[in-house]
């Protein structure tokens, strides 16, 4: 009897041994990412500076590695005195959680405007975390400037079916402007859509009056549906630079 006993423990012992420890399928959070101490609303970025990435993640067992992805969001710029800048950094981590700063060399002749971070990370197991991205301006000394006077674009504009939106100011550039697109769109869709290819002579100077001599007024479509719409300003110049402006529009 006790042999039967004693067989039946180390029976249950060895089946208790034997069992195997539950797959890890948690993903790791990304908690936080900041760009020179911001994490949200305009970013700005000089060319030739130094970028200050701060990383914060997470993971219930043990983290491996997490990558720092930038790219441009120019709609395919040609490559010129500036060129749009571009980094992929894996780094390799570990423990449960991680926080630190890690410093970007911003090229001095890097494009200017919108440009994409992205965060990746992955654990141990090979589970991957949602992505964590922060859009970023690269600015320029020699980018174009847009100047608006009227009207206000702090504020939102209120406008109705049919109306026209006024734009007073120019568009300037130290070398040379290229092309100027002006769009005003809901979600995806635009209801304005023109372009001003510059590429005839050198001009550092552009007058919205443009918009009446050429008859690309903006006038809000007569069915334009109600809602919160962005007019967007985009400007190349001859350096591969791009500035964007965008104004607040609601359409009543």
């Amino acid at each position: 009897m006790k042999n039967l006993l004693l067989a039946t423990i180390i029976l249950v012992m060895g089946v208790w041994g034997c069992k195997k420890e539950k797959p890890d399928t948690e993903k790791p959070v990304i908690a936080m990412v900041k760009i020179n101490n911001q994490g949200s609303g305009q970013i700005n970025v000089a060319a030739g500076s130094i970028m200050q990435i701060y990383v914060s993640i997470t993971d219930n067992k043990n983290l491996k590695q997490f990558k720092i992805d930038i790219h441009d969001a120019f709609d395919g710029h040609g490559h010129r005195a500036n060129a749009p800048f571009s980094v992929q950094n894996i780094y390799t981590i570990s423990g449960t959680s991680f926080s630190d700063t890690k410093n970007i060399n911003i090229p001095a002749n890097a494009a200017s405007g919108p440009y994409h971070l992205t965060v990746y990370a992955i654990d141990e197991s090979g589970n991957e975390a949602s992505f964590y991205e922060l859009d970023f301006n690269i600015t320029q000394t020699g980018q174009p400037v847009i100047n608006i006077s009227s009207p206000d674009i702090n504020n939102d504009i209120e406008v109705s079916p049919t109306d026209t939106i006024h734009i007073s100011g120019n568009i300037t550039d130290d070398i040379d402007l290229e092309e100027i697109h002006i769009e005003l769109v809901k979600s995806v869709t635009a209801i304005y859509d023109e372009t001003f290819d510059l590429s005839a002579g050198t001009i550092v100077n552009w007058d919205f009056n443009e918009l009446i001599i050429q008859n690309k007024q903006i006038i809000i479509p007569a069915n334009a549906t109600a809602g919160h719409y962005d007019l967007i300003i985009k400007v190349k110049d001859n350096d591969a630079n791009l500035s964007v402006l965008t104004l607040h529009i609601d359409i009543n």
